[in-house]
Order: structure tokens, then C-alpha cells, then sequence
């Protein structure tokens, strides 16, 4: 099973706690930061939410992918963005 990571950016006065168990609900795991947090979850879970925004995200290509915020979330997140797969060559 492969895993990705996205970061989520929180506009500063929203619920947190909102957000935070948005993601938990649609089965990817949070970590707090500082601009928001951090959701892991295995590459299907990111397809599902990318496939219920109607986009084609391939996860861990070598490019970071923004995905549009969900509409439950439109008050409260401003970007969901998944970073790319980080190699050696660089």
C-alpha cells in the first residue's frame, strides 16, 4: 500500500476541529501544524477526494497537486495541497 500527504491550509479564525474531523471522517489521518495540518492516508483514499472534486490526480509523480477544497470545507480551508514525492536526484 502506497501513502501520500497533503498539507491543508486553515484560514486562520476557522474550526479546526471542523476540518480536522472532516478528514478523519473520509479516512485519511491529521497531524496539527502551525498553517493548518498535515492528512496522510494511502494513495486511495486521496483519489477518492480528488474523484469526488471531479480531478485527475496522480499521487507522488514528481509534482506538487492542488485540489479544490470540498464545499463543506469552503469556509474554512484555503488550499489542499499534495506535495511531491521528494527523490534524490532532487
Amino acid at each position: 500500500m502506497s501513502y501520500a500527504e497533503a498539507i491543508v491550509a486553515v484560514i486562520s479564525d476557522a474550526d479546526r476541529s471542523k476540518v480536522q474531523t472532516w478528514f478523519e471522517r473520509k479516512g485519511f489521518q491529521t497531524i496539527p501544524m502551525r498553517m493548518g495540518m498535515l492528512i496522510t492516508g494511502d494513495q486511495e483514499v486521496f483519489r477518492q477526494l480528488a474523484t469526488a472534486n471531479s480531478e485527475d490526480v496522480s499521487v507522488g509523480v514528481g509534482r506538487d497537486v492542488s485540489l479544490s477544497i470540498p464545499a463543506d470545507l469552503a469556509d474554512a480551508v484555503s488550499s489542499i495541497t499534495i506535495r511531491r514525492t521528494p527523490s534524490i536526484d532532487g
